[in-house]
């Protein structure tokens, strides 16, 4: 009976023998599966941590009598390398190399994965960002092996002001002073109340490049540092702990501060000016000795909910923004080719939110905190997990802060060019503030009479803005006049908006139909500069119509490719980047494109003064002196009385609204000047 009881035991245990039997010869040493799968036998692996600091390149490994070694290299999702080596059947000793590490000693063992943190060729400094202005600062480098000591480094200044490098120890130190605010230009540009916007320029923040000189592969390897006197700020109350602002105006206190806060307002040295550092997420309110308050609305950038969009808030203007090119600005920015040593975290400043080295819940905090090493390539956004995607790009918290949007008395502050200039203010190199700054744009609002209804839609940002029906306007203090600023012009969640975030005011006829619709440039400037005909404005008997007659049959200018900026482009020579933001003539511009010899040139601007001298003769003949030389400008023309531009014919009107007449339409200008001193002359000649 037992028998036959145990027979299926029996096969069960054959079956197992058997099975056992095969998986043993599919993996016996030496087969072609076990070689597929890097077998222990066969492989070893290094997992290295980088400096965070590291400007990147090739790992190489070779072994103690300096012969290369065979390797994969791997970057893992986090940053670090994999490096795979084989084959390897004994324990090898092995150097790592890589340009900007220090050499580092490892024993590589078959079946064994090893982690590797090599030191930084020369460790930089602490940050260097709060100087303060005229103060004096001290860089020292520390060699992080013995090899960084057989070498010297040299310094320079890349970008930003003279600071008098003095360079001592071999180039391991280096110390200088930064400007004062009123060589920076603060002190000129500041507002008189309020949180005072600061760029990189009026910080005077100034880029230093250290280059280690000496024997092998680290000849010529360079890091870049910033040395700056403050935080730079957009003006806006909306702060993130730590980030310490200036107070224009005298007599601040704290009302009211969140639970377990300490921070206090002090003097800020170097300045007329009182500091400001949060330290506590909330609302704090402060204010000055007349009793005006000021709410500074504190948070992090990591926690600020991204709802901007939800029905009845800003739904419009968030859609508006998701196609702009600023929101993917950090995707573009690590996709491209690198560009210099600290490519790309010489981009967290401006193409993310946040101020690199404070803990504010930006992208470069977020990294640090994280262990994330931030790299470029073609699959670096693809990389970049969600929590750090979040705070990439420049989306709402980029310009309007992390604290929420302020108050409704100070949300005027929005409009302020230098909002912008936190990242747009940055010569050379970045110069669209210089440039803006040199034009009759950002003197507007301060000339007498443009405060009037009939104005503002055309020399005021605010009144531009409600012009073209933009929603959520809120106008500046009388104390505090905004001219054309960037945002008169740019849209970042315009729907209108097209290419350079340009936006796109409604045109009359016939001037609509007259520009092409790709002109976006040109259509945008015609918003001003087309005239108001049609607009219900009968008090202005002339305007500007330069882009009405740019346009007009038979005109030779019109067939500029750029339209207004085929000539208007031109601004101060020392700007790489913005420098059409000048809005001058570019004089090399009439000899371009096979349009006139350059030698006729000085002789067409000859021609143009000749013009604006005739022009003069016939204001003096109806006006009398004084008032033709304050009507040359077409803004104090609009300012006389009617009863003084009623005694102007329709022909003299046209030309003093337009000076460069001459240039944007000839033909009708000449016409135009022709007839008006023919009215010149018959009424010297009636009895």
């Amino acid at each position: 009976m037992s028998r036959p009881e145990s027979a299926p035991a029996t096969m069960r245990a054959g079956a197992w023998l058997m099975l056992l039997a095969t998986l043993g010869a599919c993996q016996r040493p030496g087969s072609t599966r076990t070689r597929e799968r890097d077998g222990a036998a066969t492989v070893a692996w290094l997992r290295v941590r980088l400096p965070a600091d590291w400007s990147g390149g090739p790992l190489h490994l070779r072994s103690k009598n300096g012969k290369p070694l065979p390797v994969r290299t791997e970057r893992l999702p986090d940053g670090e390398r994999r490096l795979t080596v084989r084959p390897m059947t004994a324990e090898l000793p092995a150097v790592l190399h890589g340009r900007g590490l220090c050499p580092t000693e490892v024993t590589l063992r078959p079946g064994k994965v090893q982690r590797l943190a090599p030191r930084p060729w020369l460790r930089p400094p602490a940050p260097l960002d709060r100087v303060g202005f005229g103060g004096s600062f001290e860089v020292r480098l520390a060699p992080g092996c013995r090899e960084a000591f057989r070498g010297r480094v040299d310094w320079e200044v890349v970008r930003g002001p003279d600071v008098g490098l003095d360079v001592r120890a071999g180039g391991l130190r280096a110390a200088g002073r930064l400007p004062s605010a009123e060589k920076t230009g603060l002190l000129r540009e500041a507002p008189g109340w309020g949180i005072v916007p600061v760029t990189p320029r009026t910080r005077g923040e100034t880029v230093l490049r250290a280059t280690w000189r000496g024997p092998g592969e680290h000849d010529g390897w360079s890091l870049e540092l910033t040395v700056a006197a403050v935080d730079r700020a957009s003006g806006l109350p909306s702060l993130a702990p730590g980030q310490r602002v200036l107070l224009a105006g005298t007599g601040w206190q704290l009302v009211e501060r969140p639970p377990r806060a300490t921070a206090r307002i002090e003097p800020e040295p170097g300045t007329p000016w009182l500091r400001f550092e949060p330290d506590r997420k909330g609302t704090w309110r402060l204010r000055d000795e007349a009793g005006r308050p000021l709410e500074v609305r504190v948070g992090r950038y990591d926690e600020t909910r991204l709802d901007c969009g939800r029905s009845a808030c800003h739904q419009r203007a968030t859609e508006a923004a998701a196609s702009s090119p600023m929101i993917a600005s950090w995707q573009r920015f690590v996709a491209r080719r690198p560009d210099g040593a600290d490519w790309p975290r010489c981009g967290l400043g401006c193409h993310a939110a946040g101020e690199p080295g404070h803990d504010d819940g930006s992208l470069h905090a977020l990294s640090l905190r994280h262990g994330w090493r931030l790299e470029g390539g073609e699959a670096a956004w693809e990389r970049l997990p969600p929590l750090l995607r979040r705070v990439a790009g420049v989306g709402c918290q980029g310009c309007h802060g992390p604290g929420a949007i302020p108050s409704p008395h100070v949300r005027w502050t929005v409009l302020r060019s230098e909002l912008c200039g936190t990242c747009h203010d940055a010569p050379p190199r970045y110069g669209h503030l210089v440039a803006w700054r040199t034009t009759a744009m950002a003197r507007t609002a301060r000339r007498a009479g443009v405060g009037q209804p009939a104005c503002r839609g055309c020399h005021t940002t605010d009144g531009f803005l409600e012009r073209l029906a933009v929603p959520e306007v809120h106008r500046p203090p009388a104390d505090e006049p905004l001219g054309l600023g960037c945002v008169a012009c740019h849209g970042p969640h315009d729907p209108t908006s097209k290419g350079r975030l340009l936006r796109q005011p409604p045109l009359p006829e016939p001037l609509a139909s007259r520009i092409p619709s790709d002109h976006a440039t040109e259509r945008l400037c015609a918003g001003c500069h087309g005239g108001l005909a049609g607009r219900g404005v009968p008090e202005l008997r002339a305007l500007p119509a330069q882009s009405l007659r740019f346009r007009g049959p038979g005109e030779p200018h019109g067939a500029l490719e750029d339209g207004c900026l085929g000539c208007h482009r031109d601004g101060p020579g020392e700007v790489h980047r913005g420098r059409s933001h000048g809005f001058a003539v570019d004089e090399g511009a009439c000899a371009g494109g096979g349009c006139h010899d350059a030698g006729q040139v000085p002789e067409l601007f000859a021609a143009g003064r000749r013009w604006r001298g005739r022009l003069r003769d016939l204001l003096q003949a109806r006006l009398g002196g004084e008032r033709a030389a304050a009507s040359r400008d077409a803004a104090a023309l609009h300012a006389l009385p009617a009863a003084t531009t009623e005694r102007l014919p329709p022909d003299l009107m046209e030309l003093v609204a337009d000076p460069a007449a001459w240039v944007h339409a000839p033909r009708r200008a000449r016409t135009r000047l022709q007839a008006a001193m023919a009215a010149a002359r018959a009424t010297r000649t009636k009895p």
